[in-house]
């Protein structure tokens, strides 16, 4: 999708990922309630979907920016892709999703994933994430 056309959905974009045939990007929509302002973020995400790496539901192909609903009222401060699956950074927790043929989400099988999911290991150090080709480290400190 070409950046104008991204533009035209009015969405103030923080980060950008790609993996393979697809991409991901994170929004950063400020909000005024009441006499309170905070940050509503939202991840989106277009392209292949065969192996459930655009965290919608299913393993269909999104020709246009589509919202990935489990994620909303989840803070997002970090997305990470690989190949076919996708991890994102919340203040005390990571979601994983996609590809998972060899493990590669951490979670103890090898069972694709089409809606994000909490990664249970990591609960009091945030790790640091590094995804690539069919490989995912996770570095705790």
């Amino acid at each position: 999708m070409e950046a104008n056309k991204l533009n035209n959905l009015g969405l103030n974009i923080v980060s950008a990922a790609a993996g393979a045939e697809f991409s991901i990007i994170l929004t950063d929509e400020g909000k005024l309630y009441r006499y309170e302002s905070f940050v509503i973020n939202n991840l989106y995400s277009w392209g292949n979907g065969q192996s459930g790496q655009l965290g919608h539901g299913n393993c269909e192909d999104s020709l246009q920016p589509k919202r990935i609903k489990a994620l909303e009222n989840v803070y997002i401060k970090r997305i990470v892709v690989s190949r076919c699956n996708c991890y994102a950074q919340s203040d005390d927790q990571i979601f994983v999703w996609g590809a998972n043929k060899n493990g590669e989400l951490g979670l103890g099988d090898s069972v694709m994933r089409t809606l994000p999911e909490p990664l249970k290991n990591f609960d009091e150090v945030l790790p640091l994430v590094i995804a690539g080709g069919q490989r995912t480290f996770i570095l705790s400190m």
